[in-house]
């Protein structure tokens, strides 16, 4: 059965309290139903735009057959690529090939086209917080056959579009409702004093809803609040002229620099997060120790708020005064930049995940700068993101190049200090930090250094990896020799390529003893050489050696690995039999320890597909093949090539000779190849000539 693509319904939350504006629904209405169904409904920040739009769904939902509700991360383009702000489904990012992702500029474009065939008359889509006026997908989405409302700080007013000026609530005694939603006096005198407080603000909805949150805190009482509010606006006439002004004397009043630690934090990180929020359970995670306490503070006392089930955030009027009274940088943001780099660093981390940090990562690198010696650990860590899971190597040494060059300025800043201690005869408790953190901190250049090399030899760019692997010669950690053999090996001089890994071997051997782990790699490594002049008996010996240090110590994991490359020897040996026995062990134990579900399973699959192949058991090859793609497509990573290897296999068999099973995954094949080439006509016709 084919999959119907459709808008998927994305409603907002319903406002925790929505008092009068009627008229202004009304309004919304009566402009919605204008020729072009398109109104941008303006206002500062705070007046209450997304409230209203948001009660307007909730109440005309029966008069559509979709609404989404998204929020304008930056631009059109960006928040229709978000399949989480503008869900559409059954449509995702395509997965180009085993490593890359369509880009998000080709997605976007597929994407905007399906969506002009899908919406209709009774579509609504609303797009929240839409500040770009220059957006160069604008006019293009107004295009659209739909309904379409957008809120806004901007002034539309002269775009000649509908415009609804959303401004305070008329009627004070709704606004005194709202108040009291959170707050509920307790006698006649701080009712009087409530009213006050509501004029002292004009009304401004968010500054009523922050000050009764923070009375039912009892951080402060009626009174209290009334005079600090009184003395602020004696300060200053001009107090109510602008959005900013007001926050500025509500941050005054509320003394934010009196907030715990923990929880300016807490602050600072969300104001480097997108306006859609993170995910309550993330920011712990990532924020660490204390985290978690000052999170609920900061909800209960209107700091932060949910803008939808489990995700917060802070409001942009909020996020743009902390920002500028408490400007975070890298000093105050480590703990959290440090443990984002932790979570890119791990390769089994979803890709949801990954993504919502790159962006909170790009957030801080543009408000941050790069130029200070915090963001190392970050751009390593983003570095490792590209290269790993993307495989975006230009990006990645970009991002190396510029860790590299900080990590030099604080060598040099630690070096100067050191001197000084020297002139001043000071070797003291100062001193031996200083010489602990030059290590620690030539231990990260090191990393650098051959994170770069690494890059440009899987590149193919031999001689710069081999220049940047040179400048870490000499150095104690012993897998550079390693890496430069390698190097050597590629550009065909084994000569240079042995006295390296040979050196190697002594340096690890003086290390470890002669029977570690350790000593593996640089095994299989001169194995290969061997293998690379024809000398099979000694690979032998060396895969010997190193298959005795496996089978003894290492773990099911490193076993696997070891397996698998052990098996890729074989083969360049041309011991197919005996390397297929290799990548069944392998299978067997990925399979124990991730499941079937997992890349490192579907590779084994693939290996042992090959082996078969080459062993001309047909068959064989076409089951494991069969497997790869059953489970290439749960995990979204297929191969369309392997729709080719399995139709040549099939015209190698006897089709009616293979077991049920077989034939029903066959089956199940054949009919994904069909809806495949419908789908997609023209690389269908180029597959069939193929």
């Amino acid at each position: 059965m084919e999959k119907t693509i459709a808008l998927s319904w994305k409603m907002p939350e319903r406002p925790e309290c929505f008092y009068g504006r009627e008229k202004e629904l009304a309004q919304l209405h009566n402009y919605l139903n204008m020729e072009n169904h398109t109104v941008f409904v303006q206002g500062i920040g705070g007046i209450g735009k997304s409230e209203l739009v948001a009660q307007y769904a909730i109440l005309n939902r029966v008069d559509y057959d979709v609404i989404l509700f998204a929020n304008c991360i930056s631009d059109i383009r960006t928040m229709i690529s978000s399949d989480v702000e503008f869900p559409v489904e059954h449509v995702k990012r395509n997965t180009l090939d085993e490593y890359n992702l369509e880009t998000e500029e080709e997605y976007f474009k597929r994407k905007f086209a399906i969506l002009k065939s899908i919406v209709t008359e009774k579509t609504l889509l609303i797009v929240d917080n839409f500040n770009n006026e220059d957006d160069e997908y604008l006019e293009e989405f107004l295009q659209l056959n739909c309904y379409k409302i957008f809120t806004s700080r901007l002034d539309w007013s002269k775009k000649q579009y509908s415009v609804l000026q959303v401004g305070e609530i008329e009627n004070y005694q709704d606004i005194e409702k709202i108040f009291m939603h959170y707050y509920v006096p307790q006698t006649e005198e701080e009712t009087g004093k409530i009213h006050e407080i509501v004029q002292l603000v004009n009304g401004y909805t968010l500054a009523v809803e922050w000050i009764a949150k923070h009375l039912s805190g009892h951080s402060i009482t009626v009174s209290e609040m009334l005079e600090s509010l009184q003395q602020k606006k004696i300060e200053d006439a001009r107090i109510f002229q602008s959005n900013k002004a007001l926050f500025h004397m509500l941050l005054d009043v509320f003394q934010i620099k009196n907030l715990e630690q923990d929880e300016l934090e807490v602050l600072q990180f969300l104001c480097l997060v997108p306006y859609t929020g993170i995910v309550k359970e993330e920011l712990v995670r990532i924020g660490g120790d204390g985290t978690h306490a000052a999170v609920l503070k900061l909800l209960g006392s209107s700091w932060m708020k949910h803008v939808e089930l489990g995700v917060v955030a802070l409001h942009p009027v909020v996020a743009e005064t902390v920002l500028a009274e408490l400007r975070p940088d890298w000093e105050n943001m480590k703990r959290y930049a440090d443990n984002m780099a932790k979570d890119l660093l791990d390769d089994d981390l979803p890709l949801c995940q990954v993504d919502a940090i790159l962006q909170i990562a790009e957030n801080m690198f543009r408000i941050l700068g790069v130029e200070e010696p915090g963001a190392v650990t970050l751009l390593m860590g983003v570095a490792h993101c590209f290269i790993k899971r993307y495989h975006k190597y230009p990006v990645a040494i970009g991002l190396l190049e510029q860790s590299l060059k900080l990590q030099q300025q604080a060598i040099a800043q630690i070096k100067v200090k050191i001197t000084l201690c020297k002139e001043q005869n000071s070797m003291d408790i100062q001193y031996t930090q200083l010489k602990k953190q030059i290590l620690e901190q030539e231990t990260v250049r090191s990393l650098i250094i051959h994170q770069i090399g690494e890059i440009y030899f899987i590149n193919g760019q031999y001689e710069k990896a081999l220049n940047y692997y040179m400048k870490l010669n000499g150095s104690p950690v012993a897998d550079v020799y390693c890496d430069i053999a390698k190097v050597y090996a590629k550009v065909k001089e084994y000569k240079k390529a042995m006295q390296y890994i040979q050196a190697g071997i002594k340096m690890k051997k003086r290390k470890y003893g002669a029977d570690e782990i350790p000593l593996v790699e640089n095994y299989l490594l001169l194995a290969s050489l061997y293998i690379d002049n024809d000398d099979f008996r000694m690979a032998r010996q060396w895969m010997n050696e190193a298959e005795q240090i496996a089978t003894k110590q290492m773990t099911e994991r490193q076993k696997a690995d070891f397996y698998y490359q052990y098996a890729i020897l074989l083969k360049n040996m041309g011991q197919i039999e005996e390397a297929l026995a290799y990548d069944q062990k392998v299978c067997t134990l990925y399979l124990h320890l991730y499941g079937e579900n997992h890349m490192s399973v579907i590779h084994a699959y693939a290996a042992m597909a090959v082996d078969y192949y080459r062993l001309a058991d047909y068959v064989s090859a076409l089951q494991c093949t069969l497997k790869e793609i059953v489970l290439r497509k749960r995990v979204r990573r297929i191969k369309k090539k392997l729709y080719l290897s399995v139709s040549r296999l099939i015209g190698m068999i006897d089709v009616n000779a293979l077991e049920e099973e077989t034939k029903a995954e066959l089956r199940a094949f054949m009919s994904d190849f069909n809806r495949m080439l419908k789908e997609n006509p023209e690389e269908g016709e180029e597959m069939l000539r193929q």
